[in-house]
């Protein structure tokens, strides 16, 4: 309206004077106002918006941290059940190992372990073509010592048996407890002969030797050397027939198959 009456007073359509000069000046001052009125609720719907934003922001960072903390959280009860489950598996595999390889009494190679040697060494042996031994080893009269001083004393004997025999075979030989009151060594590339020998020296040893709780004690001795065709229960039961032989001639000897 300003600028129209300032038109029109140019065109001379309207007669100059102070009023309408100062209704001119009154139009440009509530122009002026009006646009500084608008700019202001502008600046103020940008700042409620801009505000808006960032509680949003905040509310999204609180709830990415709440995330962060749950999920660690989460982690660490899982390190512990994993923590807490291998420790458990470790047990069970020592315990396992324990039963299955190790006898409890002797600490000697238990049966599943002395099993596993023997059939490795059944399949060498019919790979590369050579032989190998076993020992089958009983203590002489161990009933009558379990009988007459008890179990303990047996097993301390068992024990002491156990220790010469691991400490007088040869590196590369395996001594372990086959059974209750047998031993078994295996004793890889070695023929009769020279298994007969290594018998007979732990058969002289064991009868010279000095034991904790009976002082004096012998073995018999079976021996046998690996057939071609063999399967462990083949080898085994001809290690048996000559332990059985030992014990029927007198004991205290040994006897091969």
């Amino acid at each position: 309206m300003g600028e129209l009456v300032a038109f029109l007073t140019a065109l001379g359509f309207i007669g100059y004077s102070y009023q309408f000069y100062d209704l001119f000046a009154l139009m440009a001052v509530l122009n002026i106002l009006m646009i500084s009125s608008a700019l202001v609720e502008r600046i103020r719907d940008e700042e409620a918006e801009f505000a808006s934003k960032v509680e949003k922001e905040h509310e999204l960072s609180d709830r990415l941290n709440l995330s962060k903390k749950e999920l660690r959280e989460i982690n660490e009860k899982f390190e512990r059940k994993i923590t807490r489950l291998e420790a458990e598996l470790l047990q069970m595999s020592q315990a396992y190992e324990k039963v299955t390889t190790k006898d409890e009494t002797t600490g000697l190679y238990g049966k599943a372990k002395l099993e596993e040697i023997l059939t490795n060494e059944l399949h060498r042996a019919k790979r590369y073509d050579y032989c190998f031994g076993i020992i089958v080893i009983n203590i002489d009269g161990l009933k009558e010592i379990n009988d007459k001083h008890g179990r303990e004393v047996g097993n301390s004997l068992m024990k002491e048996m156990a220790d010469l025999l691991m400490h007088h075979v040869r590196y590369l030989d395996t001594v372990g407890r086959w059974s209750e009151t047998e031993y078994l060594v295996v004793c890889p590339e070695t023929d009769m002969q020279n298994i007969l020998i290594a018998a007979k020296h732990l058969q002289m040893l064991i009868e010279k030797s000095k034991f904790f709780f009976v002082g004096s004690a012998t073995a018999s001795f079976g021996v046998t050397s690996s057939k071609r065709d063999d399967t462990l229960e083949d080898i085994m039961k001809r290690g048996y027939q000559a332990l059985a032989l030992a014990k029927t001639n007198g004991k205290n000897r040994v006897e091969e198959v």
